[in-house]
């Protein structure tokens, strides 16, 4: 039982990466030790690689709001600036959540990463429109 996709990655990989993971979470995070609360994860996505097709063991079947995708630089911990992009099904304008029956893998839940938003200092739109402002504001030290 799980959450299954294809991770596709476009744009340089930057040379300083540790780790790449999905993570998946019944909510999304309200405060900031919401961040710890992810029921699964898939932390052997491949380095360097165009596409990974990822798995993340789900427990308890139900409805899961928000899975990511997120980076840590070599040596570091995972903190706002490592959310690289989240699942949301084409037309939606925010994440898109992931129904878990039981003895079932929800697949094809793709999600596209463009490095290039390393370029910049915005996080994923889309991915953080759920989380409160203020939440955003705390974890990047504004």
């Amino acid at each position: 039982m799980g959450i299954a996709g294809r991770l596709t990655f476009t744009g340089e990989w930057p040379e300083n990466v540790g780790q790449v993971a999905v993570a998946v979470y019944r909510e999304t995070p309200q405060q900031l030790t919401d961040f710890f609360a992810l029921v699964g994860a898939d932390t052997e996505v491949e380095l360097g690689a165009e596409v990974y097709d990822y798995f993340v063991p789900i427990e308890v079947e139900g409805e899961y709001q928000w899975v990511v995708v997120a980076w840590r630089l070599q040596d570091s911990f995972w903190d706002f600036r490592s959310l690289l992009g989240c699942y949301h099904a084409p037309g939606d304008t925010r994440p898109t959540a992931v129904v878990v029956r039981r003895g079932e893998v929800a697949g094809d839940v793709d999600i596209a990463i463009d490095f290039g938003i390393l370029q910049s200092e915005n996080l994923p739109t889309l991915c953080v429109q759920s989380i409160p402002p203020e939440l955003l504001e705390q974890g990047s030290g504004q």
